[in-house]
């Protein structure tokens, strides 16, 4: 199966501010979406679009990322819904690598032993069809 490019991420901003004092810096606040069960996650991260996508004319310099708000397939351990609170076997933290601007995911593997205390990213050969991760981000 095809990996996840970042023409395959939607981001949809919902908020835009501009910070005063910031140089130029504006906070923007939305959702970034995609899976449509046909391609994987691909090892490293998910692409993501240029900071123009974002809301910003040339980079972002920091942003924060939580979810997914809803999700509709099967993860590692076979579950189909993914909790929104830990900790529960399933928890997952998806990361934003700024220095390669890619979406990290990230699970806890199992409760009651020493690897429920470090994360696992996302194995390639997971296709999710539908997730929604909230972002709120800065940049210029």
């Amino acid at each position: 199966m095809t990996t996840y490019g970042s023409s395959d991420v939607t981001v949809k901003v919902q908020h835009r501010r501009y910070i005063a004092g910031g140089r130029g810096q504006y906070m923007t606040a939305g959702y970034i979406e995609f899976g449509d069960g046909s391609l994987t996650y691909a090892t490293g991260g998910v692409p993501l679009p240029a900071a123009t996508a974002f809301g910003f004319g040339q980079t972002i310099t920091w942003m924060d990322v939580n979810g997914p708000e809803y999700v509709a397939t099967t993860w590692p351990g076979g579950t189909t819904a993914v909790p929104t609170v830990a900790p529960t076997a399933g928890f997952y933290k998806a990361n934003y690598l700024n220095a390669i601007n890619k979406l990290q995911l990230n699970y806890v593997p199992a409760l009651g032993t020493t690897a429920a205390l470090a994360l696992t990213e996302l194995a390639a050969s997971a296709a999710p069809t539908l997730s929604a991760y909230r972002f709120i981000a800065f940049g210029h």
